[in-house]
């Protein structure tokens, strides 16, 4: 059965925005629903990467260790943004880490069961947009890092907290 809250916040996702309503729904039918509390450690910085994190409220704080051994602030991060696309496709390691500083409800979406449900369905990979490329992902292309991108025009784009520029594949945001 579709859930309709789990299809909304997926249908707006760029990834899924040219699948239809059953596509959608066997999507939904792998992702996790977590509530998580501040101070929750969600992505750990080298650690190997997972899934794709979409947040459906709350607040988290994304940072990267110095060369000096100090952990930089690096942005915020919340409701209508997502974390790890290009985990879904290839396997790769944290690049920075993600603690919680508002109660958030978050959308895992693992890559292993992900893989498993393009892998049967070749109508949903062929129909899922991959950010900066004019293909859907099954014409032979390879997912391109994410790139940052803005959820909708009432919402501000993430802002650094530090000098530094965030890390390519990390933080988008739904077009």
């Amino acid at each position: 059965m579709s859930d309709p809250f789990l299809i909304s916040h997926l249908k707006n996702l760029p990834l899924f925005a040219r699948l239809t309503q059953p596509q959608v729904s066997l999507i939904a039918e792998i992702v996790q629903v977590h509530r998580l509390e501040p101070g929750t450690l969600a992505l750990q910085e080298g650690q190997p990467s997972t899934g794709m994190i979409v947040f459906v409220s709350g607040r988290g704080l994304l940072t990267r260790r110095r060369g000096d051994g100090f952990e930089e602030q690096i942005a915020a991060v919340g409701g209508g943004q997502f974390l790890n696309e290009a985990s879904l496709y290839e396997a790769r390691l944290e690049t920075v880490s993600l603690r919680i500083v508002e109660s958030a409800v978050v959308l895992f979406i693992p890559r292993d069961p992900f893989a498993r449900v393009i892998g049967r369905h070749a109508e949903i990979r062929a129909n899922l947009r991959i950010p900066g490329s004019s293909h859907p992902a099954g014409a032979g292309q390879s997912a391109p890092p994410a790139q940052p991108q803005p959820a909708a025009p009432a919402r501000p784009p993430v802002q650094p907290i530090a000098q530094s520029t965030p890390p390519a594949n990390t933080v988008s945001r739904p077009a």
